[in-house]
């Protein structure tokens, strides 16, 4: 039986894929690098390979027990796989550019697969229900927050900034909450089909 997904899998798979790709390529230009890059290159190389190896040979001390309702480690794992879906999605436009290296495009599709994975782990951990209502739950925060946007054409006064920002992003918020919300009633209906079956 294969072991379910956790946070604990989570952590350790993206700490060790998000500071090895970065730490790694620096290895073969030691030499040239300042004092403060050769510490921070050390020990992003250091720490990226602790999760790893950690993420796969796994210490009983870092076990997780699966549970069908949200708690804190939900809702880290939500928020990180909503900003790695905003990065790459912002390193995907930013791909269009003049002057990108080839590193900061492959940074796009990789923060995009954490993205990704954060949400599947999360169905792995509690199921099809609980990340329905997660999805429900971010998808109605962007669908009020794109409403003020398009509405008022403003931020909302809740926000500690003042500015006026254009409708570009009201509509991503727009985007991102039609997504989520319609994550949430496909993982919805399969449930409910799974339900029946059994």
């Amino acid at each position: 039986m294969r072991r379910r997904l956790n946070c604990y899998d989570y952590v350790l798979w993206s700490t060790a894929f998000v500071l090895l790709p970065v730490a790694v390529p620096n290895l073969f230009v030691w030499f040239q690098l300042t004092g403060k890059r050769q510490f921070f290159n050390a020990i992003s190389f250091v720490l990226g390979a602790m999760a790893f190896w950690l993420a796969c040979f796994r210490p009983r001390l870092l076990q997780d027990k699966p549970t069908e309702h949200i708690d804190l480690w939900d809702c880290i794992m939500a928020a990180s796989g909503l900003f790695f879906g905003a990065a790459s999605f912002a390193l995907f436009l930013r791909s269009f550019q003049s002057g990108v290296t080839p590193n900061n495009i492959a940074r796009g599709p990789l923060l995009g697969l954490l993205s990704l994975f954060a949400f599947y782990c999360i169905i792995d951990r509690g199921g099809l229900r609980k990340f329905a209502l997660i999805c429900a739950l971010v998808g109605s925060f962007f669908l009020s927050d794109a409403a003020w946007k398009l509405g008022t054409g403003s931020v909302s006064p809740r926000q500690f900034y003042i500015s006026e920002p254009s409708r570009a992003r009201g509509y991503v918020s727009m985007a991102a909450a039609v997504l989520l919300l319609g994550c949430a009633l496909v993982a919805y209906v399969v449930q409910k089909r799974r339900d029946k079956r059994c």
